[in-house]
């Protein structure tokens, strides 16, 4: 009799990766790296900023005169925003864009030798000196009244709920990622938001804002509530829906603009509000602008928007409460006395 044959095991090899499946792992790994969920949301809040002005880290820093360690911050940010939006086109498939992406993160020089990527000698980056810093609401100024209501009719079906939450109460992006609870009430919209940047002192935990139905966004996204029952929490990733946002914007007004847009735009409608019984007095106090914006602090609104900004369309807030009081700024600003309530314009 002859013995027992054995058979050889020949190792599984994985499948041979597209050029867009490694260049997608390389951006993860990318991405991946180990970093605080606040530095991850202030570099694709810089990197929002650089783009929407269409220059690259070294043209933001020279125009706004800012140092050499912001420069190199801004580096950070423009390298991990752009990781972040090439990986989401390639995922969706849009190769021709996140190659684009690809192409400009490397001609970035980053320093991640592991991608086998040529690292270049550091930049020095702009000199420091005084100066007046950009600030994002400059870019309201040129754009029409009804500006959310022209973008809104070029964003994708999948994030035209997404759309009219943040035109209608400004909320941050990365609230939009955890999700926004929407109510459709018998005469009106009630929008609870989950904060962010509580863990830092400067977000309330939560706050509830609820709107008349007096403008198309409201009574669209009332509709779209009613369509799911009445009630519904909207939701979309932070990286894509900059991207979006971005995309609309430059389809819709010719410039590319960041969420953080409609966030200034809501600052501005609600400090601009005029009472209803008196023309000449303020609809909000500054304590219910803090509410509504989020802040901890009543001072904080003095970064967002300006009352001479004020434009139509987006929502009109009927009330707002919010899991604390807001901190009472000790400067004058441009709102009026701060009220110890937490609902709606005091005139109303």
């Amino acid at each position: 009799m002859s013995g027992p044959s054995y058979s050889t095991r020949s190792r599984d090899r994985e499948p041979e990766l597209t050029r867009e499946q490694k260049r997608e792992r390389s951006l993860t790994r990318i991405i991946e790296r180990n970093r605080t969920e606040k530095t991850r949301e202030r570099y694709l809040e810089r990197y929002a900023a650089m783009r929407e002005l269409d220059e690259d880290p070294a043209e933001y820093c020279s125009k706004n005169k800012l140092g050499r360690s912001s420069y190199f911050q801004c580096r950070a940010a423009w390298q991990y925003g752009l990781a972040v939006e090439a990986r989401e086109a390639y995922r969706e498939k849009r190769y021709a864009y996140a190659d684009k992406l690809f192409e400009r993160l490397k001609a970035s020089k980053p320093d991640y030798k592991r991608e086998g990527w040529k690292v270049g000698r550091e930049y020095e980056g702009p000199a420091r000196s005084a100066g007046r810093k950009y600030t994002g609401r400059k870019a309201l100024r040129p754009l029409p009244m009804n500006w959310r209501e022209v973008m809104q009719q070029h964003f994708p079906e999948k994030y035209q709920d997404a759309g009219m939450v943040t035109a209608i109460t400004g909320c941050r992006p990365d609230e939009l990622a955890k999700g926004i609870r929407v109510v459709a009430r018998a005469k009106g919209l009630e929008v609870t938001i989950a904060g962010s940047k509580v863990n830092q002192g400067y977000g309330q935990e939560s706050r509830t804002l609820t709107f008349a139905l007096n403008t198309p966004l409201t009574r669209g996204l009332h509709r779209n509530a009613l369509q799911n029952g009445g009630e519904m929490t909207v939701q979309a990733p932070t990286g894509a829906w900059a991207a979006a946002y971005r995309r609309a914007s430059e389809k819709s007004l010719g410039v590319p603009l960041s969420p953080y847009k409609s966030r200034h735009q809501f600052c501005s409608d609600l400090k601009s509000a005029k009472s209803e019984r008196d023309y000449k007095s303020k609809a909000y106090t500054t304590e219910q602008i803090a509410r509504a914006m989020g802040h901890q602090s009543e001072k904080s609104q003095e970064q967002y928007g300006h009352a001479n900004q004020g434009r139509t369309g987006g929502g009109s807030m009927s009330s707002v409460t919010s899991s604390t009081t807001p901190k009472p700024s000790t400067s004058t600003g441009n709102g009026p006395p701060r009220a110890r309530s937490g609902g709606g314009p005091s005139p109303r």
